[in-house]
Parts: C-alpha cells; sequence; structure tokens
C-alpha cells in the first residue's frame, strides 16, 4: 500500500533533476553545518541551521548561538524550548526566497532528523508545497551524487503567514502531564531503548551531556525513530511502519504524542505518523525530555523503578493550554 500522503516525500533523482528549476527551494537542515552542508551539499541549496528554528533565549541558542563552533556539545538545561513566533518565521521564509506558492524540499544530516523538526514547523505555519527529500545526505551520499560548496544567494522575498496549526501539531509539557491519565492519548518515546530505560540521556550521534534526570514519562511506549528508516536513509513501507506502530499499541483511533531528547527524532516521526501513516491526531511535544528533564514535580519511570519518581502533582497550580508548562518551572 502506497503511503496515506506521498507527496510529502521525492526522491534523489527527482531533487537532482529539479534542484535549480524556478519555483523549487531546496534547503539543507544541519544540527552540525561545519560537518556537513559547509563541507559540500547540494546544487542550489541554501542552509538552515538547526538552532536557526528554535527561539531566541531558549537553552538552544544560548548554547550554540549563531557561530555553531566545533566541539560546542552542551547546553543550558535551566531553560525551555521554544519555536519561532510567526514574524521571526516569516523573515526565516524570506531571507531564503521563499513565497507562499514555492515548492520547498528540504533534507539534511543525521537521518532527516532536523530537516524532518523543519517540515513539522513550516507544517505549523501551514506551508503548502512541502517536502523531504527521502533518505536525505545518507542516500544522496550512498549514491555517489555531486556536491558543491558554494553557497547560494537567493533574492528576499515578503512572506506571510496564513494560518496556524499549532493547536493540532504541537504538545506542550502541560498538554502532556494533563494527558496522564487519559486512556485515549498514546505517548511515544522517540529515543534509543538506553535512554528510554535511564542508562543514558544522551543520543551518541548528537554528543549532548548527560542529564541529571533520567528515564521516561510514564505510560509512554518506546518505538525508536532508527525503526522506521532502512539502511539507506528512506523510510519504511507503509506495510512494515503500521505494523512497527501497532505492535506497540500505537493506533489511529487515539491522540498520539512524540517526543525524544531535542525534538527532532519526535517530528521525524509525526512525519511517520501523520503523513505517511495517515494517523489523523499526532502532535509533537518539542520541549521532549531536555524540557521534561529538568521541570520541577513532573513524574518520571526508569525500567528499574516502575513507579513515579519525583512524582509530586501540582493539581491546585493554574494550567495552561499551550507554551512551556509554566507552572513546573518555579521550585
Amino acid at each position: 500500500m502506497d503511503y496515506a500522503h506521498p507527496e510529502i516525500l521525492v526522491d534523489t533523482d527527482w531533487v537532482e533533476d529539479n534542484c535549480l528549476k524556478e519555483g523549487v527551494r531546496l534547503i539543507e537542515v544541519n544540527y552540525r553545518p561545519e560537518k556537513a552542508y559547509l563541507k559540500g551539499h547540494i546544487r542550489g541549496a541554501t542552509l538552515i541551521r538547526w538552532g536557526d528554528l528554535i527561539k531566541e533565549d531558549s537553552y538552544v541558542d544560548n548554547a550554540f548561538g549563531q557561530t555553531w563552533l566545533p566541539g560546542m556539545d552542551s547546553y543550558d538545561d535551566s531553560l525551555p524550548q521554544d519555536i519561532l513566533d510567526k514574524k521571526e518565521f516569516e523573515q526565516m521564509m524570506s531571507n531564503h526566497g521563499i513565497d507562499r506558492d514555492t515548492k520547498v524540499v528540504l533534507y539534511g544530516d543525521h537521518g532527516n532528523w532536523f530537516a524532518a523538526y523543519a517540515f513539522w514547523l513550516f507544517k505549523i505555519y501551514n506551508h503548502q508545497d512541502l517536502c523531504l527529500m527521502d533518505g536525505g545526505r545518507i542516500k544522496w551520499e550512498l549514491e555517489g551524487r555531486e556536491y558543491v560548496t558554494e553557497e547560494v544567494q537567493v533574492q528576499p522575498t515578503k512572506y506571510k503567514v496564513k494560518s496556524n496549526n499549532e493547536g493540532d501539531f504541537r504538545a506542550s509539557l502541560d498538554d502532556v502531564y494533563d494527558s496522564l491519565e487519559s486512556k485515549d492519548v498514546t505517548l511515544v518515546d522517540i529515543r534509543s531503548p538506553e535512554e528510554y530505560s535511564g542508562k543514558t540521556t544522551s543520543n551518541k550521534d548528537l554528543g549532548l551531556d548527560e542529564m541529571d534526570k533520567r528515564g521516561h514519562i510514564p505510560g509512554a511506549v518506546n518505538v525508536p525513530a532508527s525503526q522506521t528508516v532502512n539502511k539507506d536513509g528512506t523510510f519504511k513501507s507503509y506495510d512494515e511502519l503500521l505494523e512497527l506502530y501497532k505492535s506497540h499499541g500505537v493506533i489511529s483511533d487515539d491522540d498520539v504524542v512524540t517526543y525524544c531528547r531535542l525534538g527532532e527524532r519526535a517530528a521525524h516521526s509525526w512525519v511517520v505518523l501523520r503523513y505517511l501513516l495517515g494517523y489523523p491526531n499526532v502532535s509533537s511535544y518539542d520541549g521532549s525530555w531536555g524540557e521534561w528533564g529538568t521541570a520541577h514535580g513532573v513524574p518520571i519511570v526508569t525500567s528499574d523503578t516502575p513507579k513515579y519518581t519525583d512524582s509530586k502533582r501540582e493539581d491546585d497550580a493554574p494550567k495552561k493550554s499551550k507554551g512551556w508548562g509554566g507552572r513546573f518551572w518555579n521550585k
């Protein structure tokens, strides 16, 4: 069976044939540009650093700034993460020469994780003609295709956001906390089994520092992002993906929330569930473990400790439907 929305994927052949066509904007999204885009990228591609997708004064911005110097592996766990606001997103799109009708094709390093995060953000602000290059840099390089080093100069536009899907596509700490007792919400932890169990808090590929709190959100099932792709980085078939999630009890009838450590793997699996499998109610908790693991009064589970830890509930505190989970940030 074909994917529910096959139009959100293009293959490497299509990109090679169309990357310089008018009306197409190819964007590489990197976690470490100095190890990827700056060493070589697909002809016609502009660069978005993942930190550019994060609002200023969130922990990623404070850790990496705008220089992305090699060796900067840690971030400040004391600050929550947030996405660009409407005006900031419009400015970023304008700077990349994107109009409302531009066909945007995203790809990147680390198995397209960060490209998927950009895809999620672009969909929040309702950019319509949007695709991922299936397989990202992994597949492009396996096929021995050409890279160039010159950066692309684009003509800025005046991009305007028409609508916002944040309420449907994004979950906050408050949303996740308030759903813990619900039988109709399925939390999907996208991290590795070692991160899920609490043996580590760091994905070895990203080189992040360990966090003080380890484990997972109560009730979450573990479906690592790595299980959704083939060796060449392309997505597995519809039938394989459906069987994978059903085997973990993740069904289309439920509200599904994905999370990981930084939000990038959560976005990758959000794409799988919402666009490839067609699950209707899927949101991504982009604050993820970086936020949950530093918040106060939220429950945590490890494989060795079946009962909650740090589980003092604050039921009388004011609730926020969206945002950073403000009621958990004051000691």
